[in-house]
């Protein structure tokens, strides 16, 4: 897996105050820092500065079968941001919101194999990914000629006491992946 440390930022120091010791100076840096967060580091990115990613703690990579035609699919289709990339590799780190996944075209490098790779793949697995607005990505996967694997619908899981609902759908990738956009209903009382 790749996996990028977290930077972080600190508040600069005025310049002009020349009286501050160093210990002065090292507390005062400690006590201002702040992480840097995904949204943070995609706009300095935007800007032209480097950056390190804060890489989630679970991020999946899939196993494809035509880079180009995925990565197309994730970014110009689905609205996903490439974080960095090795072409030559057929390897992508993308990202929507707060949701990352890593691309890996099959027999380029290494290919993590614990069985037969056949269409679809993914098999028993869906991927869950928040959206602020799944009424603007299904209008691009309307307009792109896609299927649904399963409409739009709305629907309220059981959580303890209370219920959380999604408005949802779910839609295979190129390679079959099914992935499950959402958008967050908020909660209500358990109906009896």
């Amino acid at each position: 897996m790749e996996n990028a440390p977290t930077q972080n930022r600190t508040t600069p120091l005025p310049r002009d105050n020349k009286k501050r010791n160093n210990q002065t100076t090292r507390n005062h840096q400690k006590n201002n820092r702040t992480k840097l967060t995904t949204e943070h580091a995609i706009l300095i990115h935007r800007q032209g500065f480097r950056y390190t990613m804060k890489s989630n703690s679970l991020v999946p990579e899939l196993s494809i079968t035509d880079y180009q035609k995925t990565l197309q699919f994730y970014t110009d289709i689905l609205g996903f941001k490439i974080e960095y990339q090795r072409e030559e590799d057929g390897f992508a780190y993308l990202s929507l919101g707060e949701s990352q996944i890593m691309i890996d075209q099959i027999g380029l490098t290494r290919t993590w194999m614990t069985g037969g790779l056949e269409y679809p793949l993914g098999r028993g697995i869906n991927l869950q990914i928040e959206v602020p607005d799944v009424d603007k990505l299904l209008k691009r996967l309307y307009q792109n000629n896609i299927s649904l694997f399963v409409e739009l619908e709305e629907k309220w899981y059981r959580k303890d006491d209370v219920e959380v609902g999604n408005k949802q759908f779910l839609v295979q990738d190129p390679d079959g992946y099914l992935l499950r956009f959402f958008e967050d209903l908020g909660s209500r009382s358990l109906k009896k």
